[in-house]
């Protein structure tokens, strides 16, 4: 069963990998000069809308958490079903839903410059896999809740990336 802390734990998987990524970076050459710190009025990238503490996007932040649990569950339903549920394409496509929805939390809870971009390929993503589910789950309960959670998701992380456009 989903619970807040699952999506917690998904949630936090992400910022590790995440964390990790980046703490493994290579550093500046010390033979070449630092690139001058970029304050945000001279971020063009910036996104202007997309405010860490606002109700949208903490909204947002909730919906894209839920969703990844949903996906990581109906991944898991899909493989003791069998058959075209547990083959690789449908497995690998409900995989990459949770993970696009957890970091898209993650740049957004960091108000990445990034999080519009994140965004927007996460609402793609979710139409897909909500797309695929309905597809597939001919009245399966799990199938169904998934379908419905990822267009919820969808049209959360469209509203996001719309707003940073403005």
């Amino acid at each position: 069963m989903y619970t807040r802390r699952s999506a917690a734990v998904i949630s936090f998987g992400a910022v590790a990998l995440i964390g990790f990524a980046a703490a493994s970076q290579p550093t500046q050459p010390a033979d070449r000069p630092a690139p001058a710190a970029r304050t945000p009025e001279t971020r063009k990238d910036q996104p202007m809308n997309m405010q860490h503490d606002s109700k949208a996007m903490q909204e947002c932040m909730k919906i894209c958490g839920e969703c990844a649990g949903v996906c990581a569950q109906t991944a898991h339903h899909c493989l003791t079903m069998g058959g075209q549920h547990a083959s690789p394409e449908h497995q690998t496509l409900l995989r990459d839903c949770a993970e696009i929805c957890a970091v898209s939390a993650c740049f957004m809870a960091r108000s990445s410059p990034r999080s519009a971009d994140l965004c927007r390929e996460c609402a793609e993503i979710c139409n897909l896999c909500a797309a695929e589910c309905d597809r597939m789950g001919k009245g399966d309960e799990m199938m169904t809740k998934c379908a419905e959670m990822c267009r919820r998701c969808a049209q959360s992380c469209e509203k996001m990336a719309g707003a940073a456009a403005r």
